[in-house]
């Protein structure tokens, strides 16, 4: 299982998501980088558990745990190339 943090940089939010199987963090990497192409600043990292995130919060950063969500229901609506949330 993998655990990653999910940052959007221009809008200063972030999402913990956490055992996630290989093949769904494939696919949201995936996804990230086409969001990425319509002019988003999105980036993907593996964490541990219990990193703590308190780095992010002083560098402004707010926890947004529907951020996936969003971007992937925007990218749709704005875009023939249709994103899947989940495998």
């Amino acid at each position: 299982m993998i655990n990653i943090i999910l940052r959007d940089n221009k809008n200063k939010l972030f999402q913990k998501m956490l055992f996630l199987k290989e093949e769904t963090e494939l696919l949201i990497c995936e996804n990230i980088n086409k969001i990425n192409k319509s002019g988003h600043q999105l980036n993907m990292n593996t964490i541990d558990i219990d990193t703590p995130l308190e780095d992010l919060e002083k560098q402004g950063y707010k926890n947004d745990e529907t951020l996936y969500d969003i971007l992937i229901i925007e990218y749709n609506q704005q875009n023939n190339d249709l994103l899947t949330k989940w495998k």
